[in-house]
């Protein structure tokens, strides 16, 4: 009995031992073929791509004015208001004048007084100069008389001068609109005492519509007086106004690594108003090739930015090439694709160094790519 158990023990062993065997002799002929993941690409190509940059700006009249008074005193009279629109040579606001009336008053009898010892001094010298003729003065009495005279003669003209300065100072007292221009602060109050050069009201004058615009550093040295621009008002939907360059600034604006420009409007439009937030678009012309990649082709990381070099192993498959690129803008830049996108406006991303001409680079899922793997090319996407 005890051997029939041993023999039925020993066969089931042997049983199992051979079916293992065979399962994994199986398995090792199952074994699954490495996954090839398909991408699409893209040839790179440099091209002459013209950039498109819209930076924020502030809107204002052509001639914005801090107007104040030439000399100083209290103020009377303030008949303005903000927003008033006003006409050359209109008041804007008066000092009161007694002080500067009093002067004039003063002015004109010191002429008065001027010209009396003036009249004095000329009879004196006649006289004196007849008694020298009939030898009854000496020629030093003369000299004295005719010098005399002179200085009369000059403090009179001192004086004319004296009551044109005071009758100036008086006419000083008024604040007058230079050209037509609109009242956008009133920056004193009346019967306060405001200085000479003190603004008191600030005005936007002239007739053309600018835009003040910070430009980044990067784009400054490509911007020239007269270049062409497109203004757009957050305020005035759906239109867009032509304009030009007047000014481009030398120094930058305050500690921010931008520099001043001025646009003015080709023509002038009511609904634009001081203080409009303004959208300005410049064109900037390409002077040499750029190389253009899909955004969507960039990736980034903890070591940088990078795109994946696809080296061909034959007509439809490749090795994946982990390539550092340096971009050269960190937002999107419209730009036109030829080929093998096929023509039409899209997003891309400049690559400033680390691709060359008609390198292959992977155009999508970037991110599931893996730097030494192989992948399958897919064809170029039709429009």
């Amino acid at each position: 009995m005890m051997n029939r158990l041993l023999r039925f023990f020993l066969l089931s062993v042997f049983i199992g031992s051979a079916l293992s065997l065979l399962l994994s002799c199986d398995r090792k002929e199952q074994k699954a073929e490495p996954v090839i993941r398909p991408v699409r690409s893209m040839k790179v190509v440099s091209k002459a791509a013209d950039q498109v940059r819209t930076f924020a700006g502030v809107a204002q009249k052509g001639d914005k004015s801090f107007l104040s008074f030439r000399v100083k005193g209290k103020l009377d009279r303030f008949p303005v208001k903000v927003g008033d629109k006003l006409e050359k040579g209109k008041l804007i606001a008066s000092l009161d004048p007694t002080d500067f009336e009093l002067r004039v008053q003063e002015a004109e009898a010191e002429l008065v007084h001027a010209r009396a010892q003036e009249r004095n001094a000329l009879a004196n010298y006649d006289r004196t100069r007849l008694l020298y003729e009939n030898r009854n003065a000496s020629l030093n009495d003369l000299d004295i008389a005719r010098a005399d005279a002179e200085s009369k003669k000059a403090a009179v003209v001192s004086s004319k001068k004296q009551l044109g300065l005071a009758k100036r100072e008086l006419a000083y007292t008024q604040l007058r609109a230079p050209i037509s221009c609109s009242i956008v602060s009133k920056d004193v109050e009346v019967n306060e005492n405001v200085k000479s050069g003190q603004a008191v009201i600030t005005a936007d004058c002239g007739t053309w519509e600018e835009v003040k615009v910070d430009v980044p550093e990067r784009f400054i040295s490509e911007i020239k007086s007269g270049m062409p621009v497109s203004v757009a008002f957050d305020t005035i939907a759906g239109e867009a106004f032509s304009a030009i360059v007047t000014e481009v600034g030398v120094g930058v604006s305050g500690t921010a690594t931008t520099y001043p420009v001025t646009v003015r409007q080709a023509e002038s439009n009511p609904k634009v108003r001081s203080g409009m937030a303004a959208q300005v678009t410049f064109r900037f012309h390409a002077t040499k090739g750029r190389i253009i990649v899909p955004l969507q082709s960039v990736g980034e990381d903890r070591d940088g930015r990078f795109v994946f070099v696809l080296e061909k192993k034959d007509k439809d498959r490749a090795v994946v090439k982990r390539r550092a690129v340096t971009i050269g803008a960190l937002a999107p830049i419209t730009i036109q694709f030829i080929e093998p996108l096929g023509s039409g406006v899209v997003e891309g991303m400049e690559i400033l160094e680390g691709l060359e001409d008609n390198e292959l680079i992977a155009t999508a899922g970037v991110k599931r790519l893996i730097d030494g793997t192989e992948v399958k090319l897919l064809a170029p996407k039709e429009d």
